[in-house]
């Protein structure tokens, strides 16, 4: 039996009942009760109940066939998964399901599995700036890092410093001749990595006072691919926030940094 069946009865009942009423009487005043009833009258009556009893019939089968289509569907997903499965693992492959990747597996002796994971490089970013010390001639600022998903080896980062003070030309604060901020540090996912710079040195007005930081480097991810990494950040003492820079402060920060030979993309 399939739904076409169930739509044709249920278009034959309702037929009956909506035209035979005008065809004939359906019911007769000289009786009582269910003697009213005439045999049309009871046809009526008949088709509408089983129209109810079809209709019910109809959702329970419509419901049972859903059933089955699902648990076939649900069979096939199952049936498609285990062979990109097996397919996976005649390379050494596996699918993790959590960080939505491949990875490589590795046996050592005895026994032990080593995930090597690929396509989820690591992402450098700044995560937070803040103001630590603040005197009459000296501002100490932490810079953090974080990544994503997985861990950047060999961490080499340098720092500029550039001021801003109100009504002021740009000032690029001297410093070092490599200016190194990190060192040859692994970063890993759900850590900070944080490190202190600053200025010494006499500074009018501290309460306007904009210092840009232009942060540049490099690191690998596990199987040794190599990254650089550039940035332009801020931090605003009258508001006491960081930001990226945007634009059109980056264009005239690049444009002073370039006049002051120092590489910026």
């Amino acid at each position: 039996m399939t739904i076409a069946v169930f739509n044709i009865a249920l278009g034959v009942l309702s037929a009956v009942v909506v035209i035979l009423p005008f065809t004939g009487k359906v019911y007769d005043d000289r009786y009582k009760w269910f003697k009213k009833l005439t045999v049309k009258g009871w046809i009526v009556i008949i088709s509408f109940i089983a129209t109810i009893g079809v209709s019910y019939i109809k959702d329970i089968y419509t419901d049972e066939l859903k059933q089955k289509e699902d648990e076939a569907n649900k069979k096939l997903d199952n049936k498609n998964k285990l062979e990109i499965i097996n397919a996976l693992a005649r390379y050494n492959l596996e699918y993790d399901s959590n960080q939505k990747v491949i990875i490589k597996l590795v046996k050592d002796p005895p026994k032990n599995k080593t995930a090597i994971t690929y396509g989820n490089y690591p992402e450098l970013a700044v995560c937070n700036i803040s103001l630590e010390t603040n005197t009459a001639d000296s501002l100490f600022f932490d810079i953090s890092f974080c990544v994503g998903h997985s861990t950047a080896y060999d961490l080499n980062l340098k720092s500029h410093m550039i001021i801003n003070e109100y009504n002021k030309p740009l000032y690029l604060v001297p410093k070092s001749s490599n200016n190194l901020l990190i060192k040859g540090a692994k970063l890993s996912p759900k850590l900070k990595l944080t490190n202190n710079e600053g200025l010494i040195g006499s500074i009018s007005n501290k309460n306007k006072l904009t210092v840009y930081f232009l942060l540049s480097g490099s690191y690998k991810s596990l199987d040794g691919k190599y990254f650089e990494y550039q940035e332009l950040c801020r931090f605003s003492l009258e508001n006491n926030s960081w930001g990226i820079v945007v634009e059109p402060y980056r264009a005239n920060l690049i444009k002073y940094l370039r006049q002051n030979k120092i590489n910026i993309n």
